[in-house]
């Protein structure tokens, strides 16, 4: 089939899908548990779940997930309660997501990298009265566990791991008791609203320490379905190759959430591995992968194979996939249908390319606008009426998306943080948008019916995404300042050439008679997740403000890390480094090679 015909088969295929899909009638009464417990039902023998050493069926699934719940139930968990799980990608952690969601209460999912005072900050943003974690937090938890209610922490054992940690003496083991609970389903879950809570996942905004953004059951439905019916148009026999951690919105939207409505299956992957990812592909028969743009950067820069294009694969769904990049991916390992979206945990909105148009993140999905944005004042552009004024077409600007009975928006746990996203009288008196923060355009992506196609430009304010993680600069710059010998720090996003994203790079005053570089090294490495860790670090004799005293980034930035340019001391961490070291003319030509391996 030539690439003309392929691609035109495509298009007609995504029509006929965007034909067919009906919006989620909001009334319903449906939740993630009836969902999972109607699977269960209908197809109790089919597989739901598929690991490197195990396999769960949807009866199974269901069952595993009713202990649970009936579990917690004894605990003293019910309606509204908040339960943290730190729990890496097991089958335990949707067992124990679901089995709370059919009692009413909301999980929070917990970025499994955190340590000290921002996991300990996480899991009081929700007032958990329960911790759950596994082997790779112990370590973590232990860290913390002063802080924490003793009686709150629970244990669950890796079935997965092939040396497991030993039950620390601290904490209650979950499997010496699940096993007594039933499976039955739980009278709680027929009660649950479409409209409540179903779970809370931790995103970095533009200030501050990481926000509980709320997601309802009726949110994650609405999205699961839109991945599912639209833009994969998924079957009962396919299958989805999942990676990237279950803390995430894409794995818990797309790997679990599309599965389930999809009544299909999903492999669970502990972790991405470029050496194993097509061994992995292969063996498990999937038909459609989930990935970031890093994931595909790292795949693409693998030594070229026979076998590339060998595998099951009709379709690969994830957002970041550069442009640059794009064609040469779908050839080289003969991916039909490359599925960009675009959408964010907390947002009301959501792009998708559902005629496999080549390089976008497709068509819009509810009502917005792109507005002017000012990015040296870091503000929007009004006109003199005080209105938003919209981008002429092809220009880049600031994407706002209308807040509707239609498309609500749930916000954070935080109400002055939800508060902080909105923009008020943005067109005209009374509306309400919600700030996405980024900046897109109108993409030419040929013939697509006349539907416009759009495209990811960049993060503005306080934030930059990094190794999929969007990082609050913020926050970062809060564990630097308490280093010892730092007096002020600016922290921002350069570029590194054959990477996605940006890297973390912090400007810092600092007093010389107290700093250390060896305990900035291992103040940095302790405090903070490897993504949010500057990878360059510049040390100034002061820092410029603005009358307002906010810290001007924009000099700092175009300047980067450019040695020629900056006489200013200069240190960089190397892949795979704990330390910094100077940055010398020899690295840096590495990394202007695009051959640093970040």
């Amino acid at each position: 089939m030539t690439n003309t015909v392929m691609n035109t088969w495509e298009l007609l295929k995504g029509l006929g899908r965007l034909a067919r899909f009906r919006p989620v009638d909001q009334t319903q009464r449906l939740s993630m548990g009836g969902v999972v417990a109607n699977n269960a039902q209908r197809t109790p023998d089919a597989l739901m779940l598929v690991t490197e050493k195990n396999t769960l069926t949807w009866g199974q699934f269901n069952a595993l997930a009713n202990q649970y719940a009936h579990y917690f139930k004894a605990l003293g968990i019910g309606a509204n309660d908040s339960v943290a799980l730190l729990i890496e990608n097991e089958p335990d952690m949707l067992a124990a997501l679901v089995g709370l969601c059919k009692l009413g209460a909301v999980p929070g999912l917990i970025n499994i990298n955190l340590r000290g005072r921002l996991l300990l900050h996480c899991i009081n943003a929700v007032d958990s009265k329960k911790v759950v974690f596994s082997g790779a937090c112990v370590d973590a938890v232990e860290g913390i566990r002063d802080s924490l209610d003793k009686e709150s922490l629970l244990y669950v054992d890796c079935a997965e791991d092939e040396r497991p940690t030993l039950s620390p003496l601290w904490a209650t083991r979950i499997q010496d008791d699940l096993a007594l609970f039933s499976s039955d389903n739980p009278a709680e879950s027929n009660e649950i609203s479409f409209t409540s809570p179903a779970y809370c996942i931790f995103t970095s905004g533009t200030t501050g320490l990481p926000k509980a953004a709320i997601v309802t059951h009726y949110h994650w439905y609405r999205a699961s379905s839109s991945f599912a019916k639209l833009l994969l148009g998924l079957k009962s026999d396919d299958r989805i190759y999942v990676c990237l951690p279950l803390f995430h919105t894409a794995a818990m939207l797309i790997g679990f959430g599309a599965t389930t409505l999809a009544g299909s299956s999903f492999y669970l992957a502990r972790k991405f591995s470029a050496s194993r990812f097509w061994d992995d592909i292969r063996q498990s028969e999937s038909t459609v992968f989930l990935y970031i743009g890093e994931l595909c950067r790292y795949l693409l820069n693998a030594p070229k194979l026979a076998s590339d294009g060998d595998n099951s694969l009709r379709a690969c769904v994830g957002n970041g996939l550069r442009p640059e990049i794009w064609n040469t991916f779908k050839q080289r390992f003969g991916i039909r249908q490359i599925a960009e979206y675009y959408g964010s945990t907390e947002g009301n909105l959501a792009f998708m390319n559902v005629l496999n148009r080549d390089r976008t993140f497709g068509m819009g999905l509810g009502k917005f606008s792109l507005v002017q944005y000012d990015e040296q004042s870091e503000t929007v552009v009004k006109d003199r009426e005080g209105y938003c004024i919209k981008v002429p077409r092809g220009n880049v600007g600031l994407l706002v998306s209308k807040i509707s009975a239609k498309s609500p928006f749930s916000g954070y746990a935080d109400k002055e943080a939800t508060q902080s996203k909105i923009l008020s009288n943005v067109f005209e008196q009374g509306d309400s948008y919600m700030n996405t923060g980024d900046l897109i355009r109108r993409a030419d992506v040929g013939f697509s019916l006349g539907i416009p196609h759009y495209q990811f430009v960049d993060r503005v304010g306080d934030t930059f995404r990094w190794k999929g993680e969007n990082v609050s600069t913020s926050e970062v710059s809060e564990v630097v300042n308490d280093i010892p010998g730092v007096l002020l720090s600016s922290v921002y996003g350069v570029e590194i050439p054959n990477t996605d994203g940006r890297a973390g790079m912090a400007a810092l005053v600092v007093d010389q008679t107290s700093f250390s570089h060896s305990e900035f090294s291992r103040a940095i490495e302790k405090a903070l997740p490897s993504y949010a860790q500057p990878i360059f670090v510049r040390i100034l004799a002061s820092l410029e403000t603005t009358d307002t005293h906010k810290i001007k980034k924009s000099r700092l930035q175009k300047e980067s890390y450019d040695i020629a340019a900056i006489e200013d001391e200069l240190w960089v961490k190397k892949p795979r480094s704990k330390d910094y070291v100077a940055l010398d003319a020899d690295f840096y030509r590495i990394i202007q090679g695009g051959a640093a391996d970040y």
